[in-house]
């Protein structure tokens, strides 16, 4: 990965790939927030990359899940989704960074623009949009995990995954309750 400057057309187009690369983790489980204006909701999410499932349960105890090469929400089985990563819930999107389409291939889309150290082990990627340099958006991975752990887009919920458990399988768990959302500074 090249660091701490703007990356050309031809380096954006390389990233996804060394993203992918530095997954070091099958499966997990999280505890995911989605920031929308003012609302604050969480979730429980569990994802099993090589079975090609993922769990996700919100605070109202609502599920949705991909499993068996069907989605189901709320139990009721979607005729849509065709693979673990199509269709998904905002809370589960940063397992499956490769659903965004941040990753160039046509002038009118994003394309990332810079990978910087932050922290002891994370990096920032930004991303710009083709046509209007102002417009950005950001994710933050965990370069042990390779998890990426926060989402930022400006028309989009802010997500940001938080008590990561690495090798956990996908249980189904459908959490009684979550801690009182606070204030989490970052530890990158």
């Amino acid at each position: 990965m090249i660091f701490d400057r703007r990356l050309s057309p031809d380096e954006s187009s390389t990233v996804l790939a060394e993203l992918q690369a530095l997954r070091a983790v099958d499966r997990f489980h999280a505890r995911a927030l989605l920031q929308a204006r003012d609302e604050i909701e969480q979730w429980h999410i569990e994802v099993d990359y090589a079975a090609e499932t993922w769990f996700a349960a919100n605070g109202l105890g609502e599920t949705d899940e991909f499993r068996g090469g069907t989605r189901r929400f709320r139990g009721e089985a979607l005729t849509y989704p065709t693979t673990v990563s199509d269709s998904l819930p905002s809370a589960v999107v940063p397992a499956f960074p490769e659903r965004l389409s941040w990753w160039g291939g046509h002038s009118h889309g994003y394309r990332p623009i810079m990978i910087e150290r932050i922290g002891k082990r994370s990096m920032l990627l930004t991303f710009e949009h083709g046509t209007d340099a102002s417009m950005r958006c950001t994710m933050v991975v965990d370069r042990e995990t390779g998890i990426v752990t926060r989402v930022m887009h400006f028309d989009s919920p802010y997500v940001m995954l938080l008590d990561i458990e690495p090798g956990k399988s996908v249980e189904r768990r459908v959490p009684q309750s979550f801690p009182e959302p606070e204030v989490v500074y970052p530890d990158y």
